[in-house]
């Protein structure tokens, strides 16, 4: 038996928009992520999956603003968020919009719990603390 879902798309723009993604690391000749093309769409859940070093958290990296601005390297191709293009944001803006949670809490950037680093940020722009509360169990649901 076939079960065909069909969803309404939005006419909105796409959430996240990569487009011809390549990053190449400083001392490298060859590309980490190469090609790479993605489309979110708003309320769309995608999970990235692939073998060690196949490039997630390299990707990852570009769509934060973390590569090539801390890590280095030359980076090819387009990302937008909701139209607009990331290259126009500092990592600073961009973290307004994303973060990376690591897998493992051993190599988290601040702190060995998930609460704790997920608000870290919140609490770094200043957030109210009844905010981060709310906004911080919104993003774990």
């Amino acid at each position: 038996m076939v079960i065909i879902h069909h969803f309404l798309m939005s006419n909105k723009k796409p959430q996240l928009q990569v487009i011809d993604l390549c990053l190449t690391h400083i001392g490298k000749s060859q590309p980490t992520i190469e090609g790479v093309n993605l489309t979110v769409e708003p309320g769309e859940i995608i999970l990235i999956a692939g073998a060690t070093g196949s490039g997630k958290s390299t990707l990852l990296n570009c769509i934060a603003g973390i590569s090539p601005e801390h890590i280095g390297g030359k980076l090819n191709g387009h990302i937008f968020y909701q139209g607009k293009h990331l290259h126009d944001l500092t990592i600073r803006q961009r973290s307004q919009h994303f973060c990376i949670l690591l897998q493992n809490v051993e190599t988290q950037i601040f702190t060995d719990r998930v609460w704790e680093e997920l608000v870290f940020g919140l609490e770094n722009w200043n957030v109210e603390p009844n905010q981060i509360q709310v906004l911080g169990e919104s993003a774990l649901q």
